[in-house]
């Protein structure tokens, strides 16, 4: 046998000559490190799963979240409705533009507002679109239907959006399943998957819409059949759907496979979305989320599926930092132990390696707490420091060499620093703990002198060279600031309500209680413990012919008919006279849309009924007790001017004169007010006709050519446009004439003239004035259409006037359908002209 041959056979005896005990700390050893293998793997894998499904939901609320701002957006649009008699399309070009929605609200297409047509109203609706600049403008599709819907407005309008102007959404199930939604809930409701048709390049996204009915106004909407009836038209958002999740998204769906479908089915049909195009077939997916997102009116199902992509990013190195680590210490360790139970010569050199074991223990517990995130601190008996982690150094500012073997007390502020070897004196002496176990705050104090405050937690460990203590801190200055910010948000909060002298309630629907503040019961006269928390405390004090109403507003809002509760009524105060209340209030509901909880704000709007009233008195006085004594005296007046009564002297015929002029601007004012009054009301009666414009201004200029005279002003036609005819209320654009006559001869200069031009612009007639005085004062332009809007003081006692006349003058022009607006120049003059749809003869 070769001597080869005896070296490869001589270990075999040595290894079945190994002791039992030897195996068993190594199946023991390898037993504890798989253990500690697939704690750490779980561990990772947990977290793993714990950032996936993190992202997931931010993904779903990111959405939701979007989606609710763009029905902000809407709401805006439907209140703008609200708020204004008709909304032309430059005020709706406007308002869009204001929201700036390219850097407010990324991802929408546009915001537009599609107007309910019916089939008798086609035609005339047609033909106005047209007169407002479009010739080829339509209703589409064509045919014949039982109501029709027209895209009439839609901002930007772009050429994406210009495809579909005048589209009818009604006529296309899908759109028509979400507007008949919008329609009877009065909310907002989101469409299914659609084709819009913006969708004019070769870029072919999935879409979809939101929807936002328009009622008109004061109509009572409780029941669906009463907003079926009051239906003006729909305030809507196109969407793309690639472009709205990209804007709401952004990196967040990086590496992930985000799948959205219409419904409930994840089926190709229904998909809206899918972010990565190519996804190997039978990939199976590490962690897959889907959730259901509750969005206006409508379901999606939002899928999340990891990619190899984002599963590659998964840091797996600590459990194979932990196998190896184990599988060296379990083989050290088998080693040692072969080696004391086979050859105690080897003892010093097993020693020598459990130096080396215990040094990279010590250097993995010592990397554990530098790189740990709280402040760990260890100091012994007397309170020096024995060791200061990566974690304190930024805490207190200074580095480990700075403070080893210092005492403690320099990083307390006083009077703790004093005390602080006092409190280990009394500890050692009497046993007596006061910081050792618990978890309290503390102040601390930085190396540059500024003090902060610290949540410590203390522990002790005996060891044979005596006790060490182990102090464990965590800087808490941002949570201090948000906790001061959130009590300052309070405090703003309870000012608020203060500042605004109103009640506040907040109703628990689940116990039936409410909270009134106590501003809400010194209202009615009571003390803060005179008013108990049942409704009853309520219902009770609503005067009996207001409670019904009262009852069934709160019922619409929370059965989700009305997105608000608002309602004026009457309440009892405690010595038993009424007052006037406006209250409103708005519930906040669960995932399940139900309602558990109704806050609201208690005005007292006593003063402001009282004022209506005394208004309405006002100006039915001056109706009926001041303007036909007026009339009478100018008539007689206008007797005794004409030689009814004999020749009057030259002294008496001035004085008669100066009686008829001042009773003419009486008589002018009471009726500016009335007029007004009207307009606000909506009491002001047209009788639109067809009408050529030019012999109405004709008559104008004449009715007023001695008025300007008397200023020493004369009025000229300078262009005329023959034929043009506009269906307008011959007697109120008389009135608008004169207003805007009157008002250039007032303002022209002695000796000057008055300009009038009557030209084409577009689809439209332009009717301008102009005269050559001092122009319209910086000051007034933002507000000269207002009401009892004049020049300065000096100016409105030499030229007269009400300040109503041009205020007016807007109304009647935009109820007739036009628009009016002036051009100035400082010292030369100004410019106030109207537009009006031109008529032609169908």
């Amino acid at each position: 046998m070769s001597g080869h041959e005896q070296v490869a056979h001589r270990p075999l005896p040595e290894l079945w000559s190994v002791p039992v005990a030897v195996w068993l700390t190594l199946l023991f050893s390898l037993a504890t490190t798989g253990l500690a293998w697939y704690s750490v793997k779980s561990s990772t894998e947990q977290t793993a799963t714990e950032t996936f499904f993190r992202q997931f939901d931010e993904i779903g609320d990111g959405i939701s979240q979007r989606m609710g701002a763009y029905e902000l957006a809407l709401r805006g649009g439907v209140a703008l409705f609200d708020a204004s008699i008709d909304v032309s399309r430059r005020e709706w070009r406007d308002y869009v533009g204001k929201l700036r929605i390219a850097d407010h609200y990324p991802g929408i297409q546009g915001i537009g507002f599609a107007k309910l047509i019916p089939p008798e109203n086609l035609g005339r609706h047609i033909a106005s679109v047209r007169a407002e600049g479009f010739p080829d403008y339509t209703v589409r599709p064509a045919g014949r239907r039982d109501v029709y819907t027209s895209i009439i407005y839609l901002e930007p309008f772009n050429r994406r959006n210009q495809a579909a102007f005048g589209y009818d959404m009604y006529s296309e199930p899908v759109r028509r399943d979400a507007m008949a939604r919008a329609r009877d809930s009065g909310q907002a409701a989101l469409s299914g998957k659609v084709v819009l048709k913006q969708e004019i390049t070769q870029d072919v996204q999935n879409g979809f819409l939101m929807y936002l009915p328009v009622y008109r106004k004061d109509v009572t909407l409780l029941t669906q059949a009463q907003r079926r009836a009051a239906l003006v038209g729909y305030v809507y958002s196109p969407f793309r759907m690639n472009d709205f999740l990209h804007s709401t998204l952004g990196k967040k769906q990086a590496d992930l496979d985000l799948r959205i479908y219409d419904g409930l089915v994840t089926d190709v049909v229904n998909q809206l979305y899918q972010s990565k195009d190519k996804v190997p077939p039978g990939l199976s997916p590490k962690f897959l989320g889907r959730r259901v997102l509750k969005l206006p009116g409508h379901n999606w199902l939002l899928e999340v599926r990891s990619t190899p992509a984002y599963e590659a990013r998964i840091d797996y190195t600590k459990q194979h930092i932990v196998a190896a680590a184990g599988l060296a210490i379990s083989f050290l360790f088998t080693a040692f132990v072969w080696s004391l139970a086979t050859r105690r010569q080897r003892a010093q050199a097993l020693a020598d390696t459990m130096t080396v074991t215990l040094r990279e223990r010590e250097a993995y517990i010592r990397a554990i707490v530098d790189h740990a995130a709280d402040g760990i601190v260890a100091i012994d008996e007397s309170g020096h420091i024995l060791s200061f982690n990566h974690a304190a150094e930024k805490i207190f500012g200074y580095a480990l060499a700075e403070v080893l073997g210092r005492n403690v007390s320099l990083l307390m502020p006083e009077p703790y620093a004093s005390r602080h070897d006092g409190y280990l004196v009394n500890y050692r002496l009497t046993g007596e703990k006061k910081i050792i176990g618990i978890v309290r705050e503390v102040a601390g104090l930085r190396k540059d002198g500024q003090t902060f405050p610290l949540d410590l937690a203390v522990s002790e460990v005996n060891q044979a060279g005596g006790r060490i203590f182990v102090g464990v801190m965590r800087d808490i200055t941002e949570r201090k600031r948000a906790e001061e910010a959130l009590r300052a948000s309070e405090e703003r909060f309870d000012l608020a309500i203060r500042g605004a002298n109103d009640g506040l309630w907040d109703w628990n629907l689940k116990s039936n209680t409410i909270y009134f503040s106590p501003r809400w019961k010194e209202m009615l006269g009571y003390a803060e413990d005179e008013i108990g928390q049942s409704l009853e405390e309520w219902s009770t004090r609503v005067h009996p012919d207001d409670l019904e109403s009262a009852m069934a507003a709160v019922r619409a809002h929370l059965d989700g008919e009305v997105p608000q509760y608002i309602n004026e009524h009457r309440v009892r105060h405690k010595d038993g006279h009424y007052l006037w209340i406006l209250d409103r209030g708005i519930a906040q509901r669960d995932e399940n849309g139900r309602p558990y909880r109704m806050v609201g704000i208690h005005t007292d709007i006593t003063e402001r009924k009282r004022v209506e009233k005394l208004k309405s008195e006002f100006v039915s006085t001056v109706s009926h007790e001041l303007r036909t004594p007026l009339t009478a005296i100018r008539g007689s007046l206008g007797l005794i001017a004409g030689g009814m009564a004999g020749e009057l002297p030259e002294p008496a015929k001035d004085l008669v004169n100066m009686a008829m002029a001042n009773t003419e601007r009486l008589l002018g004012l009471i009726n500016d007010l009335l007029d007004m009054d009207k307009i606000q009301s909506g009491a002001l009666q047209f009788d639109m006709q067809p009408h050529e414009i030019m012999p109405l201004v004709e008559q104008a200029v004449e009715a007023n050519r001695g008025y300007a005279e008397q200023y020493g002003v004369s009025c000229l036609i300078e262009q005329r446009l023959p034929g043009a005819m506009a269906r307008v209320d011959s007697a109120r654009l008389l009135q608008v004439m004169a207003n805007l006559l009157s008002n250039a001869a007032k303002f022209s200069r002695p000796g000057g003239s008055v300009e009038l031009a009557v030209t084409a612009e577009g689809d439209r007639i332009r009717v301008a004035v102009t005269d050559h005085g001092s122009g319209v004062p910086e000051s007034l332009r933002e507000r000269i259409f207002e009401k009892f809007t004049q020049g300065d003081a000096s100016d409105t006692r030499h030229k007269g006037g009400t300040g109503l006349g041009l205020s007016i003058s807007k109304s009647l022009i935009e109820q007739m359908g036009g628009e009016i607006g002036f051009t100035s120049q400082p010292g030369q003059g100004a410019t106030f002209y109207f537009t009006l749809p031109r008529w032609q003869p169908e």
